[in-house]
């Protein structure tokens, strides 16, 4: 697998989601756990916590360790991704290559998140997919203005896929507020007069994200689809939050509309991708 490389990251982008998944979000998901931040050692007995995982149950009286909520001057993080598939539950699908998630964490459960897919194809007419006419094969949440691109990112937002032994704890990818979409993209059309096939994805996407509990700079993150849908297609106690795929065809005139999924994949087809924080993080699941 590639070395990956935090400096100098430009924030690419991916995928965005519908207002209403934005809204839906329940109680317990804005507030407590699960909190990404610093177990920090403040020295002597300043602290609430005995040890440097900074969970409920480890200290025995004032410790050397507190807990800060949210990320501490360097917020980055990238994951390398073999391959990702989008497929919806209609078996029409896209395939990429080598691809990136970059982001930065913006808060305890939130975070800036852009996608690049790159080698990108659609599976059942073996044309290319793209964003941008000028960047061939290459789907991203950024746009071109004048020549130049420019990063337009989504929200991720942390929440429980198990609030209960053993805690799961997902990232939830979906468009900033005031928009409805994730990613955007045609297949085909880009040469010889093709009439292009429109792509949009709506909604979001939850993937899990590891380790807890744990200060480091190392990332697991799994997105996982089994035929269109995705696995989880929802937050505990929260409401279904997966992704629509509505597809535009000029001739004959059509839109389709299908739930969808996302996968992600090392080039080892390992269904776990990898990365780093800019800084040591944790995601703390215990209150």
């Amino acid at each position: 697998m590639k070395r990956i490389r935090i400096a100098g990251l430009c924030l690419v982008a991916v995928c965005a989601i519908g207002a209403s998944a934005a809204t839906a979000a329940s109680a317990y998901e804005l507030t407590g756990v699960p909190e990404l931040g610093r177990c920090v050692n403040v020295g002597g007995k300043a602290g609430l916590y005995k040890y440097k995982t900074c969970v409920k149950g480890t200290s025995t009286g004032p410790g050397a360790y507190e807990w800060e909520p949210g990320p501490g001057a360097k917020g980055k993080f990238f994951v390398e991704i073999g391959e990702v598939e989008l497929e919806t539950v209609g078996n029409a699908k896209v395939s990429c290559g080598f691809s990136e998630l970059t982001g930065e964490w913006t808060g305890g459960k939130t975070a800036s998140v852009n996608l690049r897919f790159q080698g990108c194809l659609n599976t059942g007419t073996a044309k290319s997919c793209q964003s941008q006419p000028n960047q061939p094969a290459q789907i991203t949440t950024s746009t071109v203005f004048e020549g130049e691109e420019i990063p337009t990112p989504i929200e991720g937002e942390l929440g429980f896929i198990h609030n209960a032994k053993p805690f799961m704890v997902g990232l939830d990818l979906k468009p900033k507020e005031g928009s409805t979409t994730v990613l955007s993209f045609s297949c085909g059309g880009t040469l010889g007069g093709e009439t292009p096939e429109a792509w949009t994805l709506e909604g979001s996407v939850i993937g899990r994200i590891r380790p807890l509990s744990i200060m480091g700079t190392a990332i697991k993150m799994n997105y996982r689809a089994v035929g269109g849908k995705q696995v989880p297609e929802k937050f505990e106690e929260g409401v279904k939050d997966t992704l629509l795929a509505k597809r535009t065809f000029i001739i004959p005139p059509e839109v389709k509309s299908e739930q969808a999924g996302l996968t992600f994949r090392t080039e080892e087809k390992i269904k776990t991708v990898f990365g780093e924080y800019e800084e040591p993080l944790e995601i703390k699941a215990k209150a």
